[in-house]
């Protein structure tokens, strides 16, 4: 879990930086991917069909730096902001409690009404699909989950075993310390299941499954060394579970494999070798999981994964150094509404300097498009406003009918040597699909 309220905007905006610090891959040229003459005329053809998209509204609320959690209704959303001096500034090396401010947007009048403040927490996951309109945080040593649509909090899970046993195995006393190596979040293909992820040594890796409605706890354990970035704040992991083995899938957007798993006293982890990346979507029969998957090949690529066949098909694919020299791009912040059958997406751009190490510009372009679980047709790429010569980082989230979304920038400087990230502006376009 990363900063206080930043953990969708710390993930947005620490893939590029991440991988290009674990694999310094901005040096190589690679062949870049053209597109055929007949599959522009198909392009073309199939964008008479496409859904419109019609911009309704600029939201604009000054100097705030915020994030949409969720739409509550036609007319309103909810977002949450820190409230501490330094909330602009995103330290990829360690967290910060701060209060975390709920506000309600009416996006129709830009008024805006704070609704609540948690005090002295660390913000974590917002939830998509099942979970939509929540967000977890840990107070206390306790795991909370908030529903911003009730705005009601409740206590999930007691930390204060992990953190203990923390303590005595790595010599660590400060919390916020201990809290680098916690990763919670929101379990895909569930209504109910919220996972933990400790690092407890460097052999041991304690894991929980919640279920937030009966109050259960599944436990598990894991050689720590199955999963690089759990000792961090970079950890970024993804869970889904598959209701038809009654397995759990573990992977991580730096992974080129993902773990299936069954929680228990004598669990074990099955690494699979054909897929890996960040999952963000299972289809509704559970036999496919939907991953952004990015170093198949030195490809960015977004990929669906058939649990039964142990088969990958490719949906999206494009070399991560089609830019060029020096540049390096990859997909980012995918989300999928199923109800209108809408994707949206991002490709995240870097130009590194002659060290292959150190960014000098971070550039994201954003699209949506329409998706049948097999392909994306009719993308079209959303503006995207050049301020101040500033990096830009993008997410894009539905509302539950899939008729309209909110597609959010967020301005940034980038430290490369302190490894900081210092937002600069946070602007919001709301849109309809008709």
């Amino acid at each position: 879990m990363i900063k206080t309220n930043m953990k969708r905007i710390a993930l947005i905006l620490a893939l590029i930086v991440s991988i290009l610090v674990t694999f310094t891959a901005c040096g190589e040229k690679q062949k870049e991917i053209k597109l055929a003459s007949d599959v522009k005329q198909e392009v073309k053809d199939e964008e008479k069909n496409a859904n419109k998209l019609v911009k309704i509204k600029d939201l604009d609320l000054g100097n705030m730096m915020y994030v949409p959690i969720c739409w509550k209704d036609d007319e309103n959303i909810v977002v949450t902001e820190g409230s501490g001096k330094n909330k602009n500034v995103v330290d990829f090396k360690s967290v910060h409690i701060d209060d975390i401010n709920v506000y309600n947007i009416n996006i129709k009048t830009s008024k805006v009404d704070k609704i609540n403040t948690i005090k002295d927490a660390l913000c974590g996951e917002v939830g998509e699909k099942d979970m939509y309109g929540s967000f977890l945080y840990i107070k206390d040593k306790k795991l909370w989950m908030y529903n911003a649509i009730e705005n009601t909090q409740k206590s999930i899970y007691d930390l204060s075993d992990i953190m203990a046993k923390q303590k005595e195995s790595l010599k660590i006393t400060e919390d916020k310390e201990l809290l680098k190596r916690i990763h919670c979040g929101f379990v895909f293909g569930s209504d109910k299941y919220v996972y933990v992820m400790a690092y407890i040594s460097g052999s041991d890796c304690s894991m929980r499954v919640i279920d937030i409605k009966t109050g259960a706890v599944i436990k598990g354990f894991a050689n720590s060394g199955y999963f690089p970035h759990l000792d961090n704040v970079r950890g970024n992991y993804s869970w889904v579970y598959n209701k038809n083995k009654d397995s759990f899938y573990i992977s991580s957007i730096y992974y080129d494999v993902i773990y299936e798993c069954k929680l228990g006293e004598q669990n074990g982890l099955k690494k699979i070798k054909t897929v890996g990346g960040q999952i963000f979507d299972i289809s509704e029969d559970g036999n496919e999981i939907y991953l952004n998957s990015i170093y198949k090949k030195g490809n960015r690529s977004i990929v669906k994964y058939d649990i039964q066949k142990d088969k990958v098909t490719v949906i999206a694919n494009e070399n991560m150094n089609s830019g060029g020299k020096n540049h390096f791009s990859l997909f980012e912040d995918v989300n999928v509404n199923n109800s209108k059958h809408s994707i949206g997406y991002s490709i995240q751009n870097a130009i590194c300097e002659s060290d292959n190490k150190t960014i000098s510009k971070i550039q994201t372009t954003s699209f949506i498009g329409d998706f049948d679980g097999k392909e994306i047709k009719n993308a079209r790429m959303l503006p995207v406003e050049q301020l101040d010569n500033k990096n830009n980082g993008n997410s894009i989230m539905f509302n539950k009918k899939g008729d309209g979304f909110i597609y959010t920038v967020h301005y940034f400087d980038y430290n490369s040597k302190d490894d900081v990230t210092t937002l600069y502006k946070t602007k919001s376009y709301i849109y309809q699909i008709k």
